[in-house]
């Protein structure tokens, strides 16, 4: 087993055997940056975090999560961590089936991300690329979360998804829209011609 692996397990396993602390749960947002794109374009998406303490505790300390996707609509690429879990933290990504994983550990003081860290921020942006064209899910699977004492926290979690378009089937105008189109430029043709004629005579 590698390090990185044994860093994940230990932590998970730290955060799952701790009680949370706080009733409210944190809120997680899967946002991506648009929700329709066409074959072979790219989209970012974030997952933001709110409803931690404002200079106070609950801060966030560390996350073990995993974005699931559509591996045969969307292929990952790199991913932009946030700077909100402090100065020092160790960030680990890799592929799993079915999606990708995330994790940060923060080794800050505690005290200190109670009082700096903001109530709301993005934890990390994912990138992808779209390889083929339907409709995949974007659906975040939190594994652990701790608060700046290493304590549970819990989460709500809103989900999204992402449609793949072919470049064929996007801005072709309904056929009623077409003939109605067709039609205004008709009229406008003959009246431009009527208005021709008449400064003729």
């Amino acid at each position: 087993m590698t390090t990185r692996k044994l860093i994940i397990l230990f932590t998970s396993l730290l955060l799952l055997l701790s009680a949370p602390v706080f009733a409210d749960p944190i809120e997680l947002v899967v946002a991506p940056s648009d929700t329709e794109i066409i074959l072979g374009d790219t989209v970012s998406v974030d997952v933001n975090v709110s409803g931690l303490g404002d200079g106070e505790a609950p801060s966030l300390s560390s996350y073990d999560l995993i974005l699931q996707f559509g591996s045969l609509i969307l292929s990952f690429l790199s991913v932009d961590w946030g700077t909100e879990l402090g100065l020092f933290s160790l960030q680990l990504e890799e592929s799993v089936p079915g999606g990708h994983s995330f994790v940060e550990i923060s080794f800050d003081f505690p005290d200190d991300l109670d009082l700096l860290q903001p109530p709301a921020f993005t934890l990390f942006t994912a990138h992808f690329s779209s390889i083929a064209t339907g409709v995949s899910p974007l659906v975040l699977d939190t594994i652990a979360l701790g608060d700046s004492l290493g304590n549970s926290l819990e989460s709500n979690t809103t989900n999204s998804s992402v449609t793949v378009k072919n470049p064929s089937s996007v801005g072709v105008p309904e056929p009623g829209v077409l003939s109605l189109l067709t039609v205004s430029g008709i009229g406008l043709m003959m009246f431009s011609l009527y208005r021709r004629k008449l400064t003729q005579e």
